[in-house]
């Protein structure tokens, strides 16, 4: 389903990527049949690849990562580099792709000026594309910052489109952080008072496989900690008010979880992925 709305390029999505992912073929192919006309899909690699993968992907524009950066850099690098004249912004990891319902966010912030985000659900699936879980989550973005408070992450990088404007106010993306600076981000969205609207329906598919940066736990505790302590959150009685509504909100997904895996919480069963992409 391509996105037939407008032919007129206004959106940059960057991919920062090592070259080397056999499913970066499909992030490329979901983002240029779903984005059609309207996106310019940036490539941000090694300089070593450069020239192979403009080869392998001649409508893509791919840029050479400054040396001794990390994900973030390379996003915002590719960004800031390509986002002249374009009003939407996102970026998609070498692993992960769009759903073809991914056009509803294009339609959410086409619609309304107002908005200056859209986000919606993921599903997660492991390396064979077999589905493990829907991502939970609701139209109560004011609560990221609380929930952030019991580790509760109320949606991912996959699944949303933002205005340049976002960007350019909060001035990217902390480098610093080399996990978690997409959460950190959008907390500064929320704390900044931008308006946000939700698709509550999946749009795309977060990959759990080995090998990922992701799947280091204890560096992702670190850096989620030192979000809380930088943004003062704190787990009180904010955070439990903002977890029990989110859980009532998302009860269907949680029995789901429970008929599939025997347990309600989400947390466990991407453990569980984890351990198996380990031992594939």
């Amino acid at each position: 389903m391509t996105n037939k709305m407008t032919t007129q390029l206004d959106t940059v999505i960057v991919t920062p990527t090592l070259g080397d992912r056999p499913s970066l073929v499909r992030t490329v192919e979901t983002v240029a049949a779903i984005g059609g006309d309207r996106v310019k899909h940036v490539l941000v690699c090694p300089q070593s690849c450069t020239d192979k993968l403009q080869q392998r992907f001649p409508k893509c524009q791919v840029l050479s990562e400054p040396e001794k950066t990390g994900v973030y850099g390379a996003v915002n690098y590719g960004l800031r580099n390509a986002m002249d004249g374009c009003q939407y912004l996102g970026y998609i990891n070498d692993d992960d792709y769009w759903l073809p319902t991914y056009t509803n966010l294009f339609s959410m912030l086409d619609r309304n000026r107002a908005v200056d985000l859209a986000y919606g659900r993921v599903i997660y699936v492991d390396e064979k594309d077999k589905l493990i879980f829907e991502s939970t989550s609701s139209g109560n973005y004011k609560s990221f910052k609380s929930l952030i408070g019991r580790d509760v992450v109320l949606f991912t990088q996959q699944a949303v489109l933002m205005r340049s404007k976002v960007f350019e106010a909060l001035n990217g993306f902390d480098e610093s952080y080399r996990l978690v600076a997409d959460t950190e981000f959008w907390i500064r969205a929320v704390e900044s008072t931008f308006k946000m609207a939700f698709y509550d329906a999946t749009c795309a598919a977060y990959m759990i496989q080995s090998g990922q940066l992701s799947g280091d736990l204890q560096l992702s505790s670190k850096e989620t900690q030192r979000i809380k302590d930088n943004h003062q959150i704190e787990d009180d009685w904010r955070a439990l008010v903002s977890l029990l509504r989110f859980r009532i909100r998302n009860v269907p997904a949680y029995f789901r979880l429970w008929a599939k895996y025997g347990t309600f919480r989400s947390a466990s069963v991407h453990a569980i992925a984890r351990d198996n992409a380990l031992k594939a």
